[in-house]
C-alpha cells in the first residue's frame, strides 16, 4: 500500500469537494439543519481520530455560510484554501429516510460556489499546497460536479508521486450522462490514482457484468497500488496478490447510511497514515462507520474517539 512520504509534512490529509447545507426530514416531519459533503465528511472523522486536515474547496455568499465556516474552523480543519467567492450561493440537499435507514437524497447544487471551486483557484499554488500532504482525496461526487476538467486533470498530473492520491468512486447516477461516461472519466484520472476507495455497488453500477476481481486487477495494472473495497452490510475487503481478502463487520441494524461510507473513508485513513497495514485500516474504517449507522446525518459531532497513535 502507498504511504506517506518520511519527509515532514504540513499537514495529514487534504481533501477536495463541496460542503452543502444539508436538511434532514425527522419521523414527525420537522427538519434539521446541518451541513456535509462527502470529501468534508471524511476530514471531520480522521480529524477526530487525530489527523491534521485541509479542505479545499468555495462557500456561498448567504445565509448559510457563517454556520459552515464556523463548522469547518471548530474543527481545526485548515481553510487557507476555502474560497468565498461573492454573488454565489451554497448548495444544498434534504434526507428521507426509508424504514430501513435508506436515504433518498434531493439536491440543489447546480451553479453553487462549491463547483466553481477548481475554475477561480491557482492550480499550481493547489498542487504545491497538496504536495505538502500526507494524502489528497478526491471522490467519484467532486469528479462529477466540480467544473474544470483540464484544471482538475493537471492538478492530479503535478501532485502524483509527490503526494498519495485517493480516490472514492461514490458513484451517483444522476450526475452522469450513463455509467460509461462514468467510467471514461474513472479511467482518465486512473493513472494517477495511488489509493482506491471504492464501493462495490458502485463497480456493480458502473461497470456493469464485470467481476469486481477483473476490475481490481485492472486498476492495479493501471498503477493503483491499494484498493479497498467497501460492501455495506457484508463489510469490506481489500486486494492484495490477486484476490480479494474479506474483513468481515460487526452485526448493526443501521438507523441511517448516510456518510457511512465517508467515515469509513475518514477511519481508513487515519489508520494509514499512522502507519498500519491495509486490513488494519479497513477494519478502523468499519469501526467509525458502525458508529456513524447509529446516528442520524453524515456528522455526529458527539463522536470523540481516542485518536490513533
Amino acid at each position: 500500500m502507498a504511504t506517506p512520504d518520511p519527509a515532514p509534512r504540513t499537514l495529514d490529509l487534504i481533501s477536495l469537494g463541496e460542503c452543502l447545507v444539508e436538511f434532514n426530514r425527522r419521523e414527525d416531519g420537522s427538519l434539521t439543519q446541518a451541513f456535509a459533503g462527502d470529501a468534508f465528511n471524511a476530514l471531520f472523522y480522521a480529524g477526530r481520530l487525530g489527523l491534521s486536515t485541509g479542505f479545499i474547496s468555495s462557500v456561498g455568499d448567504d445565509l448559510f455560510t457563517p454556520m459552515i465556516v464556523d463548522g469547518i474552523e471548530r474543527e481545526g480543519i485548515d481553510t487557507s484554501h476555502l474560497l468565498r467567492p461573492e454573488g454565489l450561493r451554497n448548495g444544498l440537499y434534504f434526507i428521507q429516510l426509508d424504514a430501513g435507514g435508506e436515504y433518498t437524497f434531493h439536491f440543489w447544487r447546480a451553479g453553487s460556489a462549491a463547483t466553481e471551486t477548481l475554475l477561480r483557484s491557482d492550480i499550481g499554488g493547489l498542487a504545491r499546497y497538496i504536495s505538502g500532504a500526507g494524502a489528497f482525496l478526491l471522490t467519484g461526487v467532486g469528479l462529477a460536479v466540480l467544473r474544470g476538467e483540464r484544471e482538475l486533470d493537471k492538478l492530479l498530473r503535478d501532485v502524483h508521486g509527490r503526494t498519495p492520491i485517493v480516490f472514492d468512486t461514490n458513484y451517483r447516477a444522476r450526475l452522469w450522462e450513463s455509467p460509461s461516461a462514468c467510467a471514461r472519466r474513472f479511467e482518465a484520472i486512473l493513472p494517477s490514482i495511488d489509493i482506491l476507495l471504492p464501493t462495490e455497488s458502485d463497480l456493480a453500477a458502473i461497470y456493469p457484468g464485470v467481476p469486481v476481481d477483473d476490475l481490481c486487477a485492472r486498476f492495479t495494472g493501471m498503477g493503483v497500488s491499494a484498493i479497498a473495497m467497501k460492501q455495506g452490510e457484508r463489510g469490506c475487503s481489500y486486494y492484495r496478490d490477486g484476490a480479494l481478502h474479506a474483513v468481515p463487520p460487526e452485526p448493526l441494524t443501521p438507523l441511517d447510511t448516510t456518510g457511512a461510507g465517508d467515515a469509513f473513508n475518514g477511519g481508513f485513513l487515519a489508520a494509514m497514515l499512522r502507519g498500519r497495514d491495509i486490513a488494519e485500516c479497513c477494519r478502523v474504517g468499519q469501526r467509525v462507520a458502525r458508529h456513524v449507522l447509529g446516528v442520524r446525518g453524515a456528522i455526529d459531532p458527539a463522536y470523540h474517539p481516542e485518536p490513533i497513535a
